[in-house]
């Protein structure tokens, strides 16, 4: 009898086993949506690793407004402020090519990016050395860093033909002043109101640096006077020099201190 009770024993016993284990297979299914809902995997026909969703990454079946708010919000800085002085904040006029240039961005394609704004830039503005003047001044203390502003801009000047731009740092001066060879005006400082620029407002400025754009035929000269200002740890600060065209880069620098320099700007060469 006792034999008999030990089999219906251990046959209850199988059968909790699989009952168990059925209970535990149906709750795992039944977990995948919370799952996918806790950590942001979409469980419909892919799943997307929670990391890119962190990193911005944006479904392509999302809506083409969200699409293009994420995009411009991926933007590096001096490409968000590209578009805001081109459209004013419009994402509705600036959403496609936000995209083109969101994705060339993504490629690290950052070369073809650059020149695809200089030709917008240059079909909305016809060319002006004063629009392309307004612009440096906004996008520079957007971009960083003044090397990496060069190189943008000598990118962006590849879709803005026939303009280059001579830009220096101004913390190692003591002052400095620009003109064309042979005439007695100097240069002023533009203003901000573009619409109000003399012909003889050529520089543009900045917290660090100075920026004059150009044609690329014209003929001009700087003078910089250095000063002895020292930078948090006591050592005379350097002056940096670019004159940037398109695809090209020419760099000068000179040691802090009290000196004068005479910068003669002429097509392709400084001297």
């Amino acid at each position: 009898m006792f034999s008999e009770m030990g089999k219906i024993d251990i046959s209850i016993f199988k059968l909790n086993r699989i009952f168990v284990l059925l209970t535990l297979v149906s709750s795992c299914f039944s977990a995948v949506p919370l799952f996918a809902e806790t950590f942001g995997i979409a469980s419909e026909d892919r799943f997307v690793y929670p990391r890119l969703q962190d990193m911005g990454f944006v479904d392509v079946r999302a809506n083409d407004e969200v699409r293009r708010s994420d995009a411009f919000s991926r933007l590096p800085a001096v490409y968000a402020g590209a578009f805001d002085v081109l459209y004013r904040g419009d994402l509705a006029k600036a959403g496609p090519l936000v995209e083109r240039v969101d994705d060339l961005l993504f490629r690290a394609n950052h070369a073809e990016a650059a020149r695809m704004l200089g030709s917008v830039f240059n079909q909305r503005y016809d060319g002006s050395r004063i629009v392309l003047g307004e612009l440096a001044r906004t996008l520079q203390p957007l971009a960083g860093d003044l090397e990496e502003f060069a190189f943008f801009m000598s990118n962006f000047l590849k879709g803005y033909p026939n303009n280059e731009v001579l830009f220096f740092t101004t913390e190692g001066l003591d002052r400095h002043a620009s003109y064309s060879p042979g005439r007695p005006f100097l240069w002023g400082e533009a203003p901000y109101d573009t619409e109000e620029v003399d012909m003889l407002d050529r520089v543009f400025s900045t917290e660090d640096a100075a920026m004059i754009p150009f044609f690329a035929v014209e003929k001009f000269e700087v003078d910089l006077w250095g000063s002895d200002v020292e930078n948090a740890r006591g050592e005379l600060v350097e002056v940096a020099l670019w004159k940037v065209k398109a695809g090209h880069i020419v760099k000068e620098v000179w040691d802090g201190g009290r000196w004068h320099r005479n910068v003669l700007v002429l097509g392709d060469k400084i001297r």
